[in-house]
């Protein structure tokens, strides 16, 4: 690809700035990609490489009069946009939740992207902006109008009207000021109000299709089962007999085979969701895959740009194929920002009103994506290879099961299950590394007020931090799939205290946003003060959770924020805590430390050997003997601190009814909170 200026001209100003380009290639030089794209030069939004360290950012574009920059590197942090004069001196800059499929107007002076719902339109000589409501299928023309794809994607929006298309529509250009749409059955002009066919292809469908030195490029693509068949044409102002065929390619499919039934792990038999292979590793029957970053793990590649990670990354190699996992229908093929992350959305049903399940399938090379919107795949059909990621050491797969509706789909879809958990292929037998949480201390005590405890001096209300890493076939670390804790007295085997977990990396996340709930998981799940900072980058990686900061329940909400231990519901003396951790291949590790409880107003020892409960654990009735009697107040209370129910006891033996109490242990308090009483129901 070569600049859109006479270069003859600006050697020495291109030299200064730093920007060379991706790949020289001659005029002549028009010809089809493995996967039936059309590689042209001075293709109108073909970003550049950046060898220039003034210029921020993965993407660069060259405009009428300087450059723009996207830096979007990262699948649910925000995207920032930096406008450069022609010197490289930065004029604009703004952060965008999303910028997804950045488009230029053939003079290059407007940028077209769309943002969570809205279309941007970004005037690059005075750097206005204006908004309106619009698709992932637009183009933008030289006055900085739009016309895009409506969400019914049977009608496009153009000059204030919305017109009817005949076929599924592939992309829309404007050249030479009209409106050229192409789609599966041929491509359209809009004139006079009408949409109007200039070329239908003679077999197969339009698969791509570019404007170049006032010629038409045109691919076309034939289906069957055992390949797909690409043929490059040129065509002279859609003249009838001005076609000509200047190239062609053959694509082998490739398909999941049944011949040799899978062996299932039993470990399997109760996974609430579909099972699917490893797409990087589809054939294999043990996958070791290596993994760069797990399910919603903490990640933060700018100072407050903290999100989830909506996804597994699956290492690989550049060019290594990409497999569909299930059957499905393309709902979108799209990028977040320049070359390296395209990305192919594929659903499980095609329905339009309804809700589907799919799966994503990010960091491909655009020229060999073999499927468009609309298209049907087969079960370990290739539909992508990875590109060459820039992040030495990372290339990758961003791979997420998510869910969506509509006839297509615009990237603002909502991420849910880990997929490693449902990867019936998947290997590794490394277990989570439990770390010292602060110096001296596997596990750390931090009060409300934000104080750290020492061990052997824990009082009050306070959160438990763990620090916990996994590393899944290579040496990155990243975070696990669920962790839990249980306290129990030093010489007493039963728990005190026992969640079945405090975290499963399971969660939905909404992807692209960071809004108000991922945050509140972020902050309810990890832990963001001096002394345990979470973070996850490409240095940088440590996760500190809040084991505390839960109801035992697989939701999180604001009473998980609030949770805490509340040491003032136990005796003063020794305790062990006991927390474990386990990655998506069922690895375990458990590790403990002893501490100590010592709340100032302790526990009234005379009082507390005068009051007996049994029996323990009890069958429903719970009897109340007390040596020293008189009327008394008694609560019932859970491990959390909430009273589940409140007694009078008038005589030596009392009988109080518990049956109603789910299983678990509680907290018998008696009246002026002089006494404490622990009973299994």
């Amino acid at each position: 690809m070569i600049l859109h200026k006479d270069l003859s001209n600006s050697t020495s100003k291109l030299f200064l700035v730093g920007i060379f380009l991706l790949g020289i290639i001659s005029a002549n030089a028009q010809e089809l990609s493995p996967a039936g794209h059309i590689i042209i030069p001075q293709k109108n939004n073909a970003p550049l490489k950046n060898t220039n360290s003034q210029f921020q950012g993965n993407a660069i574009f060259k405009t009428f009069n300087g450059y723009v920059s996207i830096d979007a590197n990262y699948e649910n942090a925000p995207a920032f946009i930096y406008v450069y004069a022609d010197d490289a001196s930065l004029k604009y800059s703004r952060k965008f939740a999303q910028c997804i499929n950045a488009q230029f107007s053939e003079n290059k002076k407007y940028m077209a992207f769309y943002n969570a719902g809205n279309i941007h339109v970004l005037n690059l000589e005075n750097t206005t902006e204006k908004i309106q409501k619009g698709s992932t299928f637009f183009a933008v023309d030289n006055f900085g109008k739009v016309s895009f794809l409506n969400s019914n994607a049977i009608s496009v929006y153009v000059d204030e009207s919305n017109v009817s298309i005949p076929s599924t529509l592939i992309s829309i250009k404007n050249r030479q000021g009209n409106w050229y749409y192409i789609t599966k059955q041929g491509i359209y002009v809009y004139a006079d109000g009408t949409m109007q066919l200039q070329y239908a292809p003679k077999q197969g469908i339009v698969f791509d299709a570019e404007y170049y030195n006032n010629k038409w490029y045109v691919s076309t693509r034939t289906k069957t089962k055992e390949q797909y068949s690409f043929q490059l044409s040129t065509i002279t102002n859609f003249h009838l007999n001005s076609e000509k065929t200047i190239d062609s390619k053959t694509y082998k499919r490739v398909f999941a085979t049944t011949d040799v039934p899978e062996i299932i792990d039993p470990k399997f038999a109760n996974r609430t969701n579909e099972l699917i292979k490893n797409p990087m590793d589809f054939f294999s029957t043990e996958s070791y895959q290596a993994i760069g970053n797990s399910y919603n793990e903490i990640q933060e590649y700018s100072p407050g740009g903290q999100y989830l990670h909506p996804g597994v990354d699956l290492f690989g190699d550049h060019l290594e194929n990409v497999h569909s996992v299930k059957y499905g229908f393309v709902k979108a093929v799209l990028t977040t920002s320049g070359d390296y992350h395209w990305r192919v959305a594929i659903a499980n049903n095609n329905s339009s009103n309804d809700s589907s399940q799919g799966y994503l399938y990010a960091h491909l090379d655009q020229n060999l994506i073999p499927v468009v919107v609309g298209d049907t795949v087969a079960e370990g059909e290739v539909i992508g290879q990875l590109v060459d990621f820039p992040v030495t050491g990372f290339v990758h797969c961003h791979f997420a099961r998510i869910v969506d509706k509509g006839i297509t789909w615009s990237g603002s879809w909502w991420t849910f299950d880990d997929p490693l958990y449902y990867m019936s292929n998947f290997k590794d037998t490394t277990a989570p590394v439990f770390e010292e949480a602060v110096i001296g201390q596997k596990f750390a005590f931090r009060d409300s007020l934000g104080n750290y405890l020492d061990a052997g001096n824990v009082y009050g209300e306070v959160d438990i931090i763990s620090k916990v890493y996994d590393q899944i076939n290579t040496f990155w670390k990243v975070d696990v799939h669920r962790v839990g804790y249980l306290i129990k007295e030093l010489h007493i085997p039963m728990p005190i205290i026992t969640d079945d977990y405090s975290f499963d990396f399971n969660m939905f996340n909404d992807t692209y946003f960071s809004g108000p709930y991922v945050q509140d998981i972020i902050n309810t799940m990890y832990s963001r003060d001096a002394t345990c900072f979470s973070i996850g980058n490409y240095n940088d990686r440590d996760f500190y959770h809040i084991l505390t900061n839960s109801n035992g329940d697989d939701t999180i909400t604001s009473a998980d924020a609030a949770a805490n231990f509340n040491t003032t519901l136990l005796p003063n003396g020794d305790y062990f805590i006991e927390a474990w951790a386990i990655d998506a291949a069922g690895n375990k590790t458990i590790d403990s430390m002893r501490f100590t409880i010592n709340n100032f107003v302790g526990i009234n020892n005379d009082r507390k050997n005068n009051i007996s409960i049994y029996p323990n654990p009890t069958d429903g009735k719970l009897t109340i003997q007390m040596l020293d009697y008189k009327t008394s107040e008694v609560k019932v209370m859970d491990m959390f601190g909430r009273v589940v129910g409140e007694y009078v006891i008038d005589k030596v033996r009392n009988t109080i009814d518990v049956s109603n109490l789910p299983s678990g242990l509680y907290l018998l308090k008696f009246e002026g909170g002089s006494s404490v009483k622990v009973f299994r129901n």
